[in-house]
């Protein structure tokens, strides 16, 4: 059973946002951070209607064939899909990673989140990782975590659910408050 935070804890990691913003990693999104802006402030970036932001993001951290620039949820369809996401990636995790319900669920929290932002094929490419943490060495792999091409590019949020897998808590300190954005 993963934690009762879980989801605040998807939210806090992914951001909430309820107009479509561009991918972080778009020409658009890259144009943004070289202009010191945040993704969602892509319409105050020079050039920024002669670069491309796909894929385009909404919510907390959705994308897909119907999100696009213009794009706006409601607060109820961002909770409903981050609830759809979520049960899909509890049945996945049963499905590809049986011995996973056994950690504790702080550690449960952690791979979900880590296959919301990586999709499962992602999850499951972190062999190492993964092999140490059913062996109940979650201390070797948040280290393992910690090495991956992942870790260099969120950094913060690797530090973050490293130190969740070595405590088997959530980090008491977690600001869990706050972190819809956007509305």
């Amino acid at each position: 059973m993963t934690s009762a935070n879980l989801k605040l804890q998807i939210i806090r990691e992914e951001g909430e946002v309820l107009e479509a913003y561009p991918d972080p990693l778009s020409p658009l999104g890259l144009s943004c951070a070289r202009q010191g802006l945040r993704p969602e402030a892509y319409k105050r970036a020079v050039g920024f209607e002669h670069l491309d932001g796909a894929p385009w993001t909404i919510g907390v951290g959705c994308t897909g064939p119907d999100i696009r620039e213009g794009v706006v949820w409601t607060p109820a369809e961002s909770q409903r899909q981050l609830d759809q996401r979520v049960a899909a990636l509890l049945h996945d995790l049963d499905a590809q990673l049986p011995w996973w319900r056994e950690l504790e669920d702080a550690r449960q929290d952690v791979l979900v989140i880590m296959a919301y932002q990586l999709g499962i094929a992602g999850l499951l490419k972190f062999r190492t990782f993964l092999r140490l943490l059913a062996a109940g060495r979650p201390d070797l792999a948040a280290d393992e975590a910690l090495k991956s091409r992942w870790a260099s590019q969120t950094p913060e949020r690797a530090k973050r659910m490293a130190a969740q897998l070595r405590s088997g808590a959530l980090n008491p300190n977690a600001n869990l408050k706050g972190t819809f954005h956007g509305h």
